[in-house]
């Protein structure tokens, strides 16, 4: 019995914040490195943004995709960067009415092989999912801009990421949504969910040749729209393409299409979205690219 209380005793009178003669500081071995402040209430390192780790000692390192504000359709394996670099997620939900012919993936045929875009998708619903990148500090990005090319961007806020690119806008007819189909972070679109209607802002990019090679980030799968008018995926560096199209239903051939936006398929009753999909070239992440 008294053992026990001994045992007891020793345990709570060894705490790391009692020192011998308090003259010594409280957390014996917590050293901060490269500028972290020490909390001694809690015997914690508060690092800078440049910094992380118990002591400070891992450097967070720069994004590697440019610099601005611009979003990113979801690939099937989320956003091409961790949400510290300034990425975010978002989605809305739309919803076919039961009479609407059924939606198609990739071509025409009634069996094919899913895209490499993230859903939940179905022949009369879609979940469509957004990358953003926005409101970043200096630290956290690179100073490279986006590359001359023929490719196509998620508008984010009220301008594209640089003067290079052009406006462009496609407005969504047909699809049921409300409020409540709405989460995270959303680019820039206008919505009326009375009327069912849903504008899709983009900044388009034609100030090059899609088959010349361009440098963007190589080590993680990630989707651009096909340019305006290009007719093949931008070529980028260290990467393998594959152009899959998303044939959502315009029932009643009614959609609007304005300024420059990506080079959609219209078939019919049908407007097939052009999705480029990029996984890093020799790596094996789900398709053998053309």
């Amino acid at each position: 019995m008294y053992g026990r209380w001994i045992i007891l005793i020793g345990l709570y009178c060894c705490s790391a914040y009692i020192v011998p003669s308090g003259n010594e500081p409280a957390c014996l071995s917590v050293s901060c490195e490269n500028g972290g402040t020490l909390q001694k209430e809690f015997c914690q390192c508060i690092c800078t943004d440049e910094y992380t780790g118990l002591l400070c000692e891992t450097a967070i390192g720069h994004s590697e995709w440019p610099r601005g504000e611009y979003g990113l359709p979801t690939s099937t394996f989320g956003c091409p960067e961790e949400d510290r670099f300034g990425w975010k997620p978002g989605h809305i939900n739309l919803t076919l009415p039961r009479t609407s012919r059924a939606q198609i993936w990739n071509d025409l045929l009634d069996y094919t092989l899913e895209p490499h875009i993230m859903g939940p998708f179905h022949t009369h619903i879609m979940q469509m999912n957004f990358c953003l990148r926005k409101n970043l500090s200096q630290s956290s990005s690179t100073d490279e801009n986006w590359p001359p090319g023929e490719y196509c961007l998620y508008k984010v806020g009220d301008t594209c990421p640089s003067e290079n690119f052009t406006e462009g806008s496609i407005t969504i007819h047909g699809y049921e949504f409300d409020v409540r189909d709405l989460g995270g972070e959303l680019p820039n679109v206008t919505y009326h969910t009375g009327n069912s209607s849903l504008q899709l802002h983009f900044c388009c990019r034609y100030d090059g040749q899609a088959y010349d090679p361009i440098t963007l980030p190589n080590t993680f799968p990630f989707i651009l729209f096909k340019g305006s008018t290009a007719s093949t995926c931008q070529n980028i560096d260290q990467m393998t393409s594959k152009e899959e199209f998303f044939f959502m239903t315009n029932e009643i051939v009614n959609w609007e299409f304005n300024g420059e936006f990506p080079n959609v398929n219209k078939s019919g009753r049908h407007v097939g979205i052009p999705y480029c999909y990029y996984e890093p070239t020799g790596k094996t992440f789900g398709f053998t690219g053309s």
